[in-house]
Parts: structure tokens; C-alpha cells; sequence
């Protein structure tokens, strides 16, 4: 009995340490330092999001622009170009576009494939883009 009383105290004793002052100190330090640095992150990634939503606004006035007057390229005093660009984008349907398709197409085919081909086809968008493209300096040897 006095050995298990004497097994069951040491497991208690390993199982609950106490830090000295030194590791403490250096742990709610470091606990200090971690959340400066969190908070440095957040207010980062907070700027950088604010400075995104303004790009995105500037871009479409931009694009506007340029669409609407014709340009493709804008040359800058840095040496970089503008490029007014027109791609072409696949819109894939979403699931109410599924649903009403099938609800237009369901009956009036003969075979599944007919069916998949109806409901599934996807639609194409042109969508402006704007690129940045910076002149390569060229080496002369």
C-alpha cells in the first residue's frame, strides 16, 4: 500500500510543474513580444486591404477610360506600359442556372448527352484587363 500511495504522489509531482521566475519571465516576454508582432500583422494585412479595394476602384475608372477611348497602350515617365486588354471568359453556371435549365430542357431531348450538352454549356464574357508591363533593359555585350 505505501509503495501505490508513493507511485500515485510522484505521478502527481511530475505531472504539475511550476516554472522558477526566470522561465516565467522570459515566457510572458516572449508572450509580449508575439502579440506586437500579431498585431503588427493585422494592422499590415488591414493597410494592404485598403490599399487593394482603392487599386480595384482606380482600375476600373482606368479601364473605363481607356475602353472608352480607345487606347491599348499608356506609355509612363518610369518606363512602364499600361495595357488595355480584352479577354475572352468562360462563365461557368451556377447551380439556378442548372436547375432552369433542366426545368427548360427536361423532356424536350432525346438522349442524356443532348441534355448535358444544353444544361452545361457555358456562356463567354469579355472582360477588360489592364497589365502592367515594365521595358526590359537590354544587355549589350
Amino acid at each position: 500500500m505505501d509503495l501505490l500511495k508513493s507511485y500515485l504522489e510522484d505521478q502527481e509531482n511530475a505531472l504539475v510543474k511550476v516554472p522558477d521566475n526566470d522561465n516565467l519571465e522570459k515566457f510572458k516576454n516572449d508572450v509580449r513580444i508575439w502579440m506586437e508582432i500579431d498585431n503588427n500583422i493585422r494592422n499590415i494585412k488591414k493597410a494592404l486591404k485598403e490599399r487593394n479595394d482603392a487599386k480595384k476602384v482606380l482600375t476600373n475608372k482606368i479601364l473605363e477610360f481607356m475602353g472608352r477611348f480607345n487606347i491599348e497602350d499608356l506609355n509612363t515617365k518610369e518606363g512602364v506600359k499600361l495595357r488595355y486588354q480584352i479577354n475572352n471568359v468562360t462563365i461557368k453556371p451556377s447551380k439556378k442556372d442548372i436547375e432552369c435549365r433542366l426545368k427548360e430542357n427536361f423532356g424536350k431531348v432525346e438522349s442524356v448527352d443532348e441534355l448535358t450538352q444544353r444544361v452545361f454549356t457555358c456562356q463567354k464574357k469579355e472582360k477588360p484587363t489592364l497589365r502592367r508591363i515594365n521595358n526590359r533593359k537590354v544587355l549589350e555585350i
